[in-house]
């Protein structure tokens, strides 16, 4: 009897400390609760609008709009001013110390030279070639490739004796076969804001009846001043320095 109560004394003692407990127990984990809550809150405070994820970091812009600058004209070299003297053909003209004082017909001829004359040239397109022998050459070809490298209107080159108004065409006749030739730039220098080529122009007989001649010259040096602008090469005045004397060369 003496021991089973004890045991029953040992068992109330325990469910008291229990019912004590539990309350604690309870209290902690509403407090584990809440503080969980709590830091959940702060992080969907931090969080962006409409995000689940942690805000991340974003790069700085630096106002670039990333659209490259547009490119300067590029400036001539010898070789590229060669080439530009070679494929114009501009170095047969007289000199002009401006495009105004060039005459309407002598673009017609320049023209011609440019595009139908010389090494590497295209042939004359068999439509220009009239019974004669003459060409007739649409206004709309040659202006606007006139324009490109001198600043000329449209109605000072209508102003020549070759321009056709009935066909809008220039008539071109007796253009000859000239000896050809070559240049050679030997220096390129600045004038304010034009660059100005220096060449000297030889007679080249390689090619002719007369090839035991060879490349004779310098027959002539030459100035050609140019400006750039927009990716385009403008002729502003071509001027002789010094003509050699022919026959001197050819003995």
């Amino acid at each position: 009897m003496k021991n089973n109560g004890l045991r029953l004394a040992a068992l109330l003692a325990a469910c008291l400390l229990l019912a004590a407990c539990a309350p604690r127990q309870v209290d902690q984990l509403e407090r584990n609760q809440n503080l969980s809550q709590g830091v959940s809150a702060s992080q969907e405070e931090d969080a962006p609008e409409g995000s689940d994820d942690p805000q991340e970091i974003q790069p700085e812009e630096d106002g670039s709009s990333g659209e490259s600058e547009e490119e300067e004209d590029a400036a001539l070299t010898e070789e590229s001013a060669e080439e530009l003297l070679a494929q114009t053909s501009v170095a047969r003209m007289e000199d002009f110390a401006s495009p105004e004082e060039i005459q309407p017909d002598e673009f017609v001829t320049f023209f011609v030279m440019a595009n139908y004359q010389g090494e590497g040239k295209m042939p004359i397109p068999e439509g220009f070639r009239q019974v004669d022998g003459s060409l007739l050459i649409p206004g709309d070809e040659l202006e606007p490739f006139v324009q490109q490298y001198f600043d000329v209107s449209t109605d000072t080159l209508r102003s020549g004796t070759m321009y056709q108004a009935v066909t809008e065409s220039y008539l071109l006749s007796g253009l000859g076969n000239p000896t050809p030739s070559q240049v050679r730039v030997t220096e390129l220098r600045e004038d304010g804001d034009q660059t100005v080529i220096v060449f000297d122009n030889y007679m080249d007989f390689t090619e002719t009846e007369q090839s035991d001649l060879g490349v004779v010259g310098p027959v002539s040096t030459r100035e050609l001043a140019v400006t750039q602008a927009d990716g385009e090469i403008r002729f502003q005045s071509l001027t002789t320095t010094y003509q050699a004397d022919m026959n001197q060369l050819l003995q």
